[in-house]
């Protein structure tokens, strides 16, 4: 199942759930032209989309949004998402949990200073191997990123010798 037509969103707020469990969405071919600055909520908003890959989202407007909370929850998203403007995004809760496909490439470039739940973040991801040293000077102190990276089955991104003590208190398995 594609998607195909071009919604008026200029004024809406929140996309949440919109194509939750949706398991034969294979893309949305118009969804590079929507107008998503208004936006501040994208909580499950692509969650069991087994067969989506995010094409075209790489060029929407997410200055706006303050939670990414399950967004991509076990989909089959793979899109490089490093063009978001994620700096007033405050959760981040399993956004990437049990994705198949995605690698998380763009994400190093993600502006998460704002943030303050990364819990379960990447909790079972099976390609994610981004690296996020980046990551450690800009989280806020007293961010939840209790098993961000829990059973990830790629954790090259945290057993890097590189990677600072801190993180090292977020890789539960």
């Amino acid at each position: 199942v594609s998607a195909a037509d071009t919604p008026d969103l200029s004024l809406t707020t929140s996309v949440a759930r919109m194509f939750d469990d949706c398991e034969s969405l294979t893309a949305i071919t118009a969804a590079a032209k929507w107008q998503l600055g208004h936006v501040t909520n994208m909580d499950s908003m692509f969650a069991q989309c087994l067969t989506f890959s995010g094409a075209g989202l790489e060029q929407w407007d997410t200055s706006r949004v303050a939670t990414m909370r399950w967004m991509f929850f076990f989909s089959g998203v793979q899109v490089n998402l490093g063009g978001w403007n994620t700096a007033n995004v405050l959760d981040l809760y399993q956004c990437f949990g049990n994705t198949r496909r995605f690698t998380g490439e763009g994400l190093q470039a993600w502006d998460v200073s704002s943030c303050v739940d990364f819990e379960e973040m990447f909790c079972q991801a099976e390609l994610c191997a981004v690296d996020l040293r980046a990551w450690d000077s800009k989280m806020p102190d007293g961010a939840k990123t209790v098993r961000m990276f829990a059973r990830c089955r790629t954790k090259s991104m945290v057993e890097d010798p590189y990677v600072s003590n801190t993180w090292e208190a977020h890789v539960a398995y």
